[in-house]
Order: C-alpha cells, then sequence, then structure tokens
C-alpha cells in the first residue's frame, strides 16, 4: 500500500467521523440546554479599608 493510498483512506475516515463527532456534540449540548451545570459559587472577600478610599 503506497502512502498516496493510505492518506486517501485516512482522509476518508476523518471526513466521516468529524461531521458525526459534531451532529453528536451539538445534539447533547441542545440536549442540556437551560440547565445550570453548576451553583454559583461567588464568595465575597472583604477589603480592607485602605482599599475602600
Amino acid at each position: 500500500m503506497t502512502t498516496t493510498m493510505r492518506r486517501r483512506r485516512l482522509a476518508r475516515a476523518i471526513a466521516i467521523a468529524v461531521p458525526i463527532a459534531v451532529v453528536a456534540l451539538g445534539l447533547a449540548a441542545w440536549n442540556r440546554g437551560g440547565t445550570q451545570p453548576v451553583e454559583d459559587q461567588t464568595i465575597v472577600v472583604p477589603l480592607p479599608a485602605e482599599a475602600a478610599r
């Protein structure tokens, strides 16, 4: 098998796999839309009085 044939076979496999992956990721994002992945974990850090001026 020549290098050119290997490259063509690899290119064909990639050309099939990439759109399938994009569709799968799009469906996963669509199904998770509207759900909150994590709670708001914002914290308050008090500043020294000198920094407030």
